[in-house]
């Protein structure tokens, strides 16, 4: 590929996120956020897509406010996995000392997720029924 840098990843020559050795090197909670930012502050292509075809049809202020939903979205997605990943190390500690108690709790949640899939389903068919 001519005479681009190869790095880890592939051979475009840049970075794509944090390297191992750049998270195991993080010393204080002010350099995790740091190194958060760097990686949230680069532009979404579907934002940008949304701000130029905005601004094409003379409607800027709709599509800004479109990119900020669409980024709070991402944010209470991502916000809901690093939640349930938390919860599901958790519970992995107490399916080793309870494995009973984790049972019922497997189960308890394969329900929930099933009603919650149902209750969203009938939620979209909805407003296509008469």
């Amino acid at each position: 590929m001519g005479q681009a840098k190869q790095a880890a990843h592939g051979c475009c020559g840049h970075a794509h996120g944090p390297s191992i050795q750049e998270i195991a090197t993080l010393t204080s909670a002010r350099d995790a956020v740091a190194l958060i930012a760097s990686i949230a502050m680069r532009p979404c292509t579907g934002a940008l897509f949304v701000l130029v075809i905005a601004a094409r049809f003379d409607a800027f202020a709709v599509g800004c406010l479109a990119v900020i939903t669409m980024g709070l979205g991402t944010a209470a997605f991502n916000l809901t996995v690093v939640t349930s990943g938390v919860a599901a190390r958790r519970l992995a500690g107490l399916g080793a000392r309870d494995h009973q108690a984790m049972q019922a709790i497997s189960a308890t949640l394969h329900v929930t997720g099933g009603v919650l899939i149902i209750a969203i389903s009938i939620g979209m068919l909805l407003p296509y029924l008469d």
